[in-house]
């Protein structure tokens, strides 16, 4: 027997690499990672998520009618269609606790709402029989008499649960501070520090009506002396009465903005509004007659611009027939603007197909000039252009590139059919879902997108998106996530973890030091879902819930949720809390063994998943579980929720240190080097041989899992990084080390409570005999 040659991996420098075999990776690259990343040469599992909160909107003295004489009974089908909300916002929900009904004199009572879909009450209301079911709407009132005549107002919070469209910073006076706007496809927010309310309300409000892929662009331009206003556009314009205006904010109210071009014509909307040169710019633009009687056009290569230093919210400084004024240059292609990055000093536009460069020229009558950079690369993704100093990174049409105002590069040869994954039909407008985003202390690039392979609903493709490409711009390395984030931003916290803090512990799980910002006003990122879900995105361990149930039911002996627009895949694992039951004869809280259990989920439709709990013993899922209570004897009141636990997966190079040889590989034994955890840590270790995902060595061997938990007993100083151990024989061509979780572990708490860090891997192998085809 010969000596053992160790296989030693680490100072990881790559990351996913699939323009080669597997044999010919280097050696620190993935020939899969997912969940997964390398970041300052060692593997990371992915972050989880932090819920900061759920977009939000707070009324008051909303009138629900009044009160009929001897009428006791009050049963208010759905809150939301009383108050005309439903039709726009279907998925809508009461935020529980915040319901407050008053019912004025005569008939004097107050129902205020527990929390858990009952009442506490005062006058002559009475609380039995009383309720609120926060998902459907619903409210019961008894009385004990009813005079008849009495004004009924609701106070209430709730989620209007409509997908988040874009996440910007309004420049405020005070230096270095920001004003972070959320946006749905309705309403825009700011968060209070504790939890999101509409942000602008009463006689400066605006709402949108755009689809859900009309993303927000926002920019801020300075109008005068320590006066900042912030443009916004949608880009949404069907026709002459069914389109959303451009709008600018002072942070007190939002101004509708179509300002006048010429006498009669009017610029009515645009793809992109950016300020160039003491000028307001417009980019792909809507313009008609200003009277309306006629539909705008699009022109689509269009750039119109306002007077130099002059007010952009003043019709007059916007006239192309007033020379001096506003004008307006079209590029020469037929090809559409799709996205815009300033890179210094000038402004590098993306169209269709190609890039182009507009560039200021200083003249008085024609201030700027088009100028192609690349007839190769294009861009169909307005939100995917992410800038660093000397250049901007972009998902193009047929490769994620870099530019300048100069050239057009590939970045992602390593990765080189990454971008054609990106799904690209128009029916489900792909492209336009692409974000991008820059983490700038961890140096790391985010790009969220509709994957092309993923089904939630076999035979239909996937609407949201509900992957990330990430890119470590500091070693070119790729990695991929499975999330769920329709947008990306920053967010100043003013509320984070401070040296002196009273509540949170140096040794709390959650809480990274050496990864995660933790000073107030620092630019931390956020993401928004389709469910408008907020989170600091990649802060701590493990994962916040992400989805709402509004519904669940036994159907044919599967129980069965209703989560809007889920986005979800069949055998995905899934973490449920909080769901809230009323006994449907006595309308009195009841309990239930359905919260606090990971479940995995099959998809019925784009709106619900049914469930199944993986048995140990049997090792199988099972949809036969039991549960309480029956749930055909209490109605479901809301409060669910869903955390997602994506599914670690890192595969390395097909390995064999013999093969110039021409013998195949035995292995004894690999050691990993990684950084102790505690709640019984471990991960699954395969070994998958010959090139072949589905021939693994270890298939039959028990346990697959090695344990990588702190143990006080041999590590007495809490060590930063410690060598484990895992024992498996093999002989064959090549091998792979696959790290993820099996079903056993997936289906374990501490498993997604536990971080992942690893180091370096040696396997330990020698000559075997020479290759065969394997038996």
């Amino acid at each position: 027997m010969g000596a053992l040659t160790p296989f030693f991996i680490t100072g990881y420098a790559k990351g996913l690499v699939t323009n080669k075999k597997p044999f010919l990776l280097p050696d620190q690259a993935w020939s899969t990672l997912e969940n997964g990343y390398v970041w300052r040469e060692r593997e990371l599992k992915r972050e989880g998520n932090q819920l900061l909160g759920r977009l939000q909107r707070n009324l008051t003295a909303q009138s629900l009618g009044a009160t009929v004489l001897n009428q006791t009974t009050y049963d208010f089908t759905d809150l939301f269609t009383t108050l005309s909300l439903r039709s726009t916002e279907p998925n809508a929900e009461l935020a529980p606790g915040t319901l407050v009904i008053t019912i004025a004199a005569p008939d004097t009572a107050t129902f205020t709402d527990n929390g858990d879909g009952t009442f506490a009450v005062t006058g002559v209301g009475v609380a039995a029989g009383s309720y609120v079911n926060y998902s459907t709407g619903e409210v019961v009132l008894q009385l004990s008499a009813a005079t008849g005549g009495a004004d009924i107002t609701a106070d209430f919070s709730y989620y209007p649960s409509l997908p988040g469209m874009g996440i910007w910073q309004k420049d405020l006076v005070v230096i270095n501070s920001t004003q972070t706007i959320w946006w749905d496809t309705k309403y825009a927010y700011k968060y209070n520090g504790t939890q999101f309310q509409e942000y602008i309300t009463g006689g400066g409000a605006a709402t949108w009506t755009g689809n859900d892929y009309d993303f927000f662009w926002a920019y801020n331009y300075e109008s005068g002396p320590s006066a900042r206003i912030l443009f916004v556009t949608n880009d949404y314009y069907v026709d002459q009465t069914n389109f959303d205006p451009m709008y600018y904010t002072d942070g007190n109210t939002w101004t509708a903005f179509t300002p006048t071009i010429t006498a009669t014509r009017s610029l009515f909307q645009a793809l992109i509004l950016i300020p160039y040169y003491n000028r307001l710019v417009a980019l792909n633009t809507w313009e008609g007659v200003t009277d309306l009687s006629g539909a705008a056009s699009n022109f689509y290569n269009r750039a119109r611009f306002s007077a130099a230093f002059k007010d952009p919210t003043q019709n007059a400084n916007w006239r192309a027939d007033v020379f001096g004024a506003g004008g307006s240059i079209d590029a020469p292609t037929g090809e559409a603007i799709t996205g815009a990055t300033f890179v210094k000093n000038t402004l590098v536009v993306d169209f269709e197909f190609s890039t182009w460069q507009l560039r200021y020229l200083g003249e008085y009558g024609t201030p700027f000039i088009w100028e192609r950079v690349s007839s190769d690369f294009g861009s169909g993704s307005t939100f995917s252009g992410v800038l660093f100093d000397n250049y901007r990174l972009n998902i193009g049409d047929v490769g994620i590139t870099r530019a300048n105002s100069i050239q057009v590069d590939r970045i992602d040869l390593d990765i080189p059919d990454q971008v054609f994954a990106i799904q690209n039909q128009q029916t489900n407008q792909g492209s336009q879902r692409v974000c991008g985003v820059r983490d700038f202390q961890r140096e790391l690039v985010f790009w969220t997108y509709p994957n092309a392979q993923s089904e939630s609903v076999p035979g239909t493709a996937i609407t949201y998106p509900d992957t990330v490409l990430l890119y470590n711009y500091r070693n070119q390395t790729w990695a991929v996530f499975r999330e769920n984030a329709t947008f990306f931003g920053y967010y100043q916290l003013d509320n984070s973890v401070n040296w002196d803090s009273l509540t949170v512990k140096w040794d709390d799980e959650d809480v990274k030091w050496d990864s995660a910002p933790n000073q107030p006003g620092f630019g931390s990122l956020v993401k928004v879902n389709q469910q408008g879900f907020v989170h600091l995105y990649g802060y701590k361990t493990p994962d916040d819930p992400s989805l709402s149930v509004t519904g669940i039911a036994n159907v044919g002996g599967l129980v069965e949720l209703t989560i809007p627009n889920h986005n979800l895949f069949s055998a995905e694992i899934i973490y449920l809390q909080g769901l809230m039951f009323i006994d449907s004869t006595i309308f009195l809280p009841v309990s239930t063994s359905l919260n606090d259990v990971i479940y995995q989920v099959q998809i019925v439709d784009a709106n619900t998943v049914s469930l199944a709990i993986w048995n140990t013993t049997t090792q199988s899922y099972e949809t036969d579980f039991s549960y309480t209570p029956d749930l055909s004897t209490v109605i479901y009141v809301g409060g669910g929720e869903v955390t997602i636990f994506p599914k670690m997966n890192l595969i390395t190079k097909d390995i064999n240190l013999f093969q110039k040889a021409g013998v195949q590989t035995k292995l004894s034994r690999i050691d990993f080097l990684l950084e102790p955890q505690p709640n019984n840590a471990q991960v699954t270790v395969n070994l998958l041989l010959n090139a072949s995902p589905a021939f693994s060595a270890n298939i039959l061997i028990t346990p697959t899992n090695l344990s990588y938990q702190t143990n006080s007993d041999f590590d007495p100083q809490a060590s930063d990084y410690l060598w484990f151990s895992y024992f498996q024989t093999l002989s064959a061509q090549y091998f792979r080390i696959q790290l993820t979780y099996d079903d056993d572990l997936m289906n374990t708490l501490a498993t997604h409570q536990s971080d992942f860090t690893l180091y370096a891997i040696n396997a330990w192998t020698r000559p075997g005999g020479r290759f065969a085809n394997p038996v």
